[in-house]
């Protein structure tokens, strides 16, 4: 086992097997694996239901960005940055749901459409040079799969084929998209991310009675989500 691969490389570290003690513990590694590792990927943020309507929207809080689904009035499922472009203050909740006829910065009230258009931006009338066309949310990739809906942080949509790998054909036959949200429960632990990846990986579904599928989904920051859904 070798523990010392460039921390420069932290690809590389994950070709041993099991990882060393360090790269639980690194601070520098850290930031890699956010910046390389986490950013580049799609993320998890919310299920289709939960953002079935016009106004709809889903935060993810993902440590040091956040990130907001929301469908719009043309029915198009959206993603964005969970910033105003202001000052840069959160816009909506992170973690939550929930439904807005627009979005609302509570700093300076600066106010979105459903699409991210800038459409109010208080004592900015007469700013010379001032083009609220140019001032929409930072949009982000979106992308469904079996009802689940995915965001891709950096801004650049990867291969979703290939990031979701064979999971395809093991989760086709639930049918993910005709389930409905019953209930959450979050867990907040204290612990390097990696280990609730490593602890919960192989936790994928859990049939009770044929109408319950319990769906275990590792979140980054330190945080895991259990998600109940009922089939309809």
């Amino acid at each position: 086992m070798n523990s010392f691969v460039d921390i420069r490389h932290p690809e590389r570290i994950y070709e041993t097997e099991p990882l060393p003690a360090w790269t639980y513990l690194n601070a520098e590694l850290l930031e890699l694996e956010y910046e390389r590792v986490i950013l580049p990927s799609w993320q998890f943020v919310c299920h289709q239901n939960q953002v079935k309507n016009p106004g709809d929207f889903a935060t993810l809080d993902l440590w040091r960005d956040s990130i907001i689904v929301m469908r719009g009035k043309d029915n198009v499922l959206r993603g964005f940055q969970n910033a105003c472009r202001h000052r840069g203050h959160e816009l909506l909740p992170c973690g939550g749901t929930g439904s807005r006829r627009a979005i609302v910065c509570p700093y300076h009230a600066w106010s979105y459409d459903l699409s991210g258009k800038l459409k109010g931006a208080p004592e900015f009338q007469d700013v010379e040079g001032f083009d609220k066309s140019a001032m929409a949310l930072n949009e982000l990739p979106v992308h469904e799969w079996h009802g689940w809906i995915f965001v891709a942080p950096s801004g650049v949509a990867t291969d979703f084929t290939a990031h979701i790998g064979n999971a395809e054909q093991i989760v086709a036959p639930y049918r993910a998209e005709q389930l409905r949200m019953v209930d959450t429960h979050e867990y907040v632990i204290e612990a390097n991310w990696k280990l609730i990846v490593e602890n919960y990986q192989t936790m994928a579904a859990l049939g009770l009675k044929d109408t319950i599928l319990a769906i275990g989904l590792p979140y980054m920051a330190s945080a895991f989500g259990i998600f109940l859904l009922r089939q309809t």
